[in-house]
């Protein structure tokens, strides 16, 4: 017989009051982003160690002294209550999907106190948008042969007007 408190799946049990976080164990430190209804926080998690650490894999060793490098998504101050809803909705819908390697993972909540947060596991890099952009391959294109007196610099325009004139030969256009 399983209790009420707990949901139980295929390879863990996960106490379901263990998303609730005390807003005395986040500490908020800058902001990273921002949204239509609030913004995003660096922080830190000052967890306690709990069975919970026992329930589910780790990829990260966490001093617990020092804490674990949050995301911390916050509403804005002056926020209706729709869009109040629509955070908690978030939330429940965070709690449902769990972990994945794919996706950022919730790693907490806080929602019975005034303040209402997310706390997500923080990428270091950034958001995929973001990151993207700034690996996006620039301008111009630059082949570097074995010998470093002689290299090729291509102009992104040059190389698309070759493939077009090649694909114009191939296909007999």
């Amino acid at each position: 017989m399983v209790s009420a408190f707990y949901f139980r799946s295929k390879s863990t049990i996960i106490p379901l009051w263990r998303w609730e976080v005390l807003p005395e164990q986040v500490v908020f430190k800058e902001e990273i982003g921002r949204g239509a209804f609030g913004k995003v926080l660096k922080g830190t998690y000052k967890q306690s160690p709990g069975i919970d650490v026992f329930y589910e894999p780790r990829t990260q060793i966490v001093d617990f002294k020092a804490g674990l490098t949050v995301a911390i998504k916050v509403l804005r101050d002056k926020t209706d209550e729709e869009a109040k809803n629509q955070f908690l909705e978030e939330i429940e819908l965070m709690k449902v999907i769990g972990s994945h390697r794919n996706i950022v993972s919730m790693l907490g909540c806080c929602v019975k106190s005034d303040s209402i947060f997310l706390l997500l596991e923080y990428v270091p890099y950034g958001d995929l948008q973001h990151w993207l952009r700034n690996k996006r391959i620039r301008k111009s294109y630059q082949r570097h042969y074995d010998n470093d007196e002689h290299h090729l610099t291509l102009d992104a325009n040059e190389v698309h007007l070759s493939i077009d004139d090649d694909s114009k030969h191939c296909c007999g256009k």
